[in-house]
């Protein structure tokens, strides 16, 4: 089996239903950040993986959880920083970031995953480590490519 591969038909449908509306939603950042953010975020979880699970020895990666979760990072940073928008916009935005972070300290603490009941036993062994490592990959590079571009329009 190849060590990416989905292991259900529920699995694809869970990354893919988190996955790509955040990728598209977030194509007004520009296709190099984008694809910034995804690179980083695949590698963090990666990294992450490594760091943080022993299981991925036994039983791999499998599908887009870490890069969904770094993607969901940058997607309610982008909130948050969105001053067009209103501040109800704002803190929703907060409350998601909030959430993520809740989702992954409960993880770590517990070695389960906090909406465990909606993995069906369809989706295999969560590789928690994953998801740190997305977020902190998708975030270094979200928060680079907005302070280049701040320090840009300060010039």
């Amino acid at each position: 089996m190849h060590p990416f591969a989905h292991l259900s038909w529920y699995h694809l449908l869970l990354d893919a239903g988190v996955f790509l509306p955040l990728y598209v939603d977030l194509g007004h950042r520009g296709r190099s950040c984008r694809i910034m953010c995804l690179l980083a975020g695949g590698a963090g979880a990666l990294i992450g993986s490594l760091l943080f699970s022993s299981r991925i020895q036994t039983v791999g990666m499998r599908g887009l959880s870490g890069i969904s979760y770094g993607l969901m990072a940058v997607w309610a940073m982008e909130m948050v920083f969105d001053r067009r928008q209103s501040r109800a916009f704002n803190v929703i935005g907060a409350l998601l970031l909030g959430f993520l972070f809740f989702t992954i300290a409960w993880e770590h603490a517990t070695g389960t995953h906090l909406l465990e009941f909606l993995l069906l036993d369809m989706v295999g062994t969560p590789i928690i480590g994953c998801h740190l490592g997305g977020v902190a990959g998708a975030l270094t590079v979200y928060l680079m490519s907005r302070g280049v571009s701040l320090a840009a329009r300060a010039e």
